[in-house]
Parts: C-alpha cells; structure tokens; sequence
C-alpha cells in the first residue's frame, strides 16, 4: 500500500501538463500512487499521460469519455491504494517536499486531514496565501469554528474570529479512511464548487486536522480557467442552496447564525458573475443590475451588515451595492480583474493607514 495516492483529472492540459506531472515525480517522498485520469482529452494530453506511465511504474493512467472534472476525480477515490489521498489539478504544480512534509505533520498527530498554505502563481509572478491560523491540531469544535463556518461564511462577518481562511482543496492531505468511512465523493451535478462542498463534508466529518504554514502547493490562475468563466443564475443558486443545506443539516445555524449571510454572498456571486460577463455593455450590465431582485431579508443582511473588519475591496463593494451604484460596481469589478494580486489594493491601504 503506497502512503499517498495523488489522483490527477486530465482534460485538454497539454501546455500544462508536463510541468505538472514531473513536480508530483519529483517528489520526496518516494512511496506515492499517481493517478491520471484522462477525461475525453481532445488535444494531446493522452499522449503526455502515456509517455510518463511508460516511464515510472507508480503512474496509473486511466482513460475515459468526458464526464466532467468531478467524475474523473471520483473514478481516481475509487481507485485509490494510499492511506492518505491528495488531489493536483493537471495546471498546477507543487514543490517537491509538499507530501513528505504533509505525510509526516498527519501521521505524527494522527490526524484525518493536513492542510498547507498555497500560491497564486502566472507563471512569473507569485503571491503566497497564508491562513492566519496557528500551526497546531484543531479538534472537532474548534475546527468547525475556526475553519469549516469562516470558509462558508466571510470572516469579516464572524464576531468571535476575524482571522483570514484560504482553504484549497488541493492543498489537502486527506486520510483515505476519512472519505471511505463517509463516503465522500465529488457531487457530479454541480458545474462550480464541487472542490468546497467535497472539503466542508470531510471537514465536518473529521475528528482533527492539522495545519503546517508551509507553502507548499501552486495554484496558476489561467485566463481560460473555470474561475474566469461566466455561469447562469440556475448555477449559482444550485450551489448556495447547496451551502444553506449543509449548513442547516449539520446544527452550524446553532453554533453562528449565517443564514442571511450566505443568501446575501449568493445575490453578491451573481451580481458580480453578470458584471464580469465580456459579452454585456454598460447598459446591458445596468438593465440587468437594476433587475436584480433583493428580497427584504437580504436588505436588512446588507443595511446591519457590520464590515468595519472586512478588507478594503469588501468595503467599497458592500458601500457601492448598498447604493445600487452600477457604474461604480462596473469600474470597480474590471480595476479587481487587472489589479493582479491585489497589490495596488495593498497600496491604498498603506496610504489610509498614514
């Protein structure tokens, strides 16, 4: 039994995908399972897949019609070896002690997940997303409060915890026993937050995780990625109702009240997923925005809405929705897109604080 399977969903990667591959065999540790799951690729992705598991007999490749991200994912849990089971997405990469260091932190502790702080990367530049948490094992409740309630709810909006959790599924080290046990799988019907719905049903099924501040796993932000994508309205609410669900069903409405919170975080999704859509004019954007309908419960959410601890962005965007201010909602959405990694925001924020 190898001490880590990586599983790997491959579809139409191939600029990507060797740089990819070779930092998962590059590894440290030795002992480790590589899954490729070939999702109907129609460039030459296969043929990258094939070429390395003729190489190095840890590869696994399989070979499928294209059924989504999510069955492929599922299709790698199902065949998974490893006792301990982590995902790379085939445009990403990792440094080369991510699952030595991990393997060692969640065996030591004997925990059910390790989590890592990761990077956002173009391929030039970097910027590192460290969670503010402290690097120690966190047990039922206060992983629930410190990780699970902040990651559905902005952490702003949380009166006994205003630290920053950036929590990436890939950037996870899961104890095989943990999905089997539960039967966690990828929800294949859903077209964006699949990863997030997989990582609340492990963490609120896990009895500890531990937390190492190394930054370990990189994340490439691709122009043409799903992140950039524009998504119906039908999408989205499939999603949050979703969250609500989960929210309600495991008593964290017990514990913080967020209800109102995620319904607004979703009127927020698909406002700012129309203003982001290439293909609208202003005045498109501004006829859509002015028919955005926002129930009375999410009025009084955005009206008490206390953000005198959220970031700046957060700020002007709850002000400038406050206020229906479409134009300033517009330029502010496209100066977000070209202000990579926030570091004008950054700016701005040093110049106030004077």
């Amino acid at each position: 039994m190898p001490k880590v399977s990586i599983i790997v969903p491959v579809y139409n990667v191939a600029p990507y995908l060797d740089k990819s591959i070779r930092s998962i065999l590059d590894q440290s540790l030795k002992d480790i399972e590589i899954i490729l799951i070939n999702d109907g690729s129609t460039d030459n992705s296969l043929d990258i897949c094939k070429k390395y598991a003729k190489k190095d007999n840890r590869i696994r490749l399989v070979n499928k019609s294209n059924g989504g991200v999510s069955s492929a994912r599922n299709i790698g849990l199902d065949i998974a070896t490893g006792e301990y089971i982590g995902f790379v997405d085939p445009d990403d990469w990792i440094d080369k002690d991510m699952y030595l260091i991990m393997y060692k932190k969640i065996t030591e502790h004997n925990c059910d997940i390790c989590l890592c702080d990761h990077y956002i990367t173009d391929g030039i530049k970097k910027y590192a997303i460290k969670n503010e948490l402290y690097e120690k094992i966190y047990k039922k409740e206060e992983l629930i409060k410190k990780i699970v309630i902040p990651k559905i709810s902005p952490r702003y909006t949380i009166p006994y915890d205003n630290k920053k959790v950036a929590v990436v599924f890939c950037a996870i080290l899961y104890n095989s026993k943990l999905l089997k046990q539960n039967n966690i799988k990828f929800n294949t019907n859903l077209v964006i937050g699949e990863d997030t719905i997989f990582n609340l049903n492990n963490m609120i099924n896990a009895k500890t995780l531990v937390y190492t501040n190394n930054i370990l796993y990189y994340y490439f932000k691709r122009m043409d990625s799903a992140t950039h994508k524009y998504y119906s309205n039908n999408v989205m609410k499939q999603y949050y109702k979703i969250i609500q669900e989960f929210y309600i069903s495991n008593n964290l409405n017990k514990i913080d009240n967020r209800e109102d919170t995620i319904e607004l975080l979703y009127y927020l999704s698909v406002w700012n997923n129309k203003l982001n859509n290439k293909d609208y004019s202003f005045i498109d954007k501004y006829k859509i925005s002015k028919n955005i309908k926002i129930n009375s419960k999410v009025k009084k959410t955005i009206k008490n809405l206390d953000v005198k601890n959220a970031p700046l962005d957060k700020k002007i965007l709850f002000i400038l929705l406050k206020f229906k201010c479409i134009l300033g909602i517009d330029i502010y959405t496209k100066l977000q897109q070209h202000l990579k990694y926030n570091k004008y925001l950054r700016l701005i924020k040093q110049i106030i604080s004077r």
